[in-house]
């Protein structure tokens, strides 16, 4: 929301611009959306519904024009029956949905991801890393991923920086 000057102690004295402001005409991106509490909740809706907001401090109101994206991992719809997340808000974000399947669940999209992590990080850290041996690539297809893409990124950097090869081979992996 950002604040206004003189809005609390040790306040910047011209204010700051919030989030919503900085987003301006563009889009905003709201990561793990699940995971705000509910007491917050309602100035995200109130928002939405109006278009426009207060900063910290502030009697000006300053309009909402950019759009909004959101991603969570959670199961929001079963949140929302837990009561861990307002219905009006859900309903009020769940307009464009795109849903993505965890990386578990598409095994056959593991090896061109773990190729693209390779070379991408084998090209900012200057190594020598170019493939991935087949039996390499059948633990990272076999493994589950709890840690979805992020792990299997995760992993590949692990490799580029702990080793010295060409190609990545099962001794390289540890899970």
């Amino acid at each position: 929301f950002g604040y206004e000057g003189g809005a609390f102690s040790g306040a910047k004295q011209k204010g700051l611009a919030g989030k919503l402001e900085l987003a301006s005409d563009g889009t905003i991106f709201l990561d793990e959306i699940g995971d705000m509490p509910l007491v917050l909740q309602p100035k995200l809706l109130r928002i939405l519904e109006e278009r426009e907001y207060y900063r910290l401090g502030g009697l000006r109101k300053y309009k909402f024009t950019a759009r909004i994206v959101c991603a969570s991992n959670c199961n929001l719809a079963a949140m929302v029956k837990e009561n861990k997340f307002r219905r009006d808000l859900y309903y009020r974000l769940n307009v464009g949905r795109i849903s993505l399947p965890a990386l578990r669940e598409v095994p056959e999209t593991v090896q061109p991801m773990a190729q693209l992590f390779l070379d991408q990080i084998s090209k900012q850290k200057r190594s020598r890393f170019k493939s991935i041996s087949k039996d390499a690539l059948q633990m990272l297809k076999n493994y589950k991923w709890p840690g979805n893409i992020r792990e299997l990124k995760n992993t590949i950097e692990r490799v580029v920086i702990m080793y010295d090869d060409t190609r990545v081979k099962p001794v390289h992996l540890r899970f």
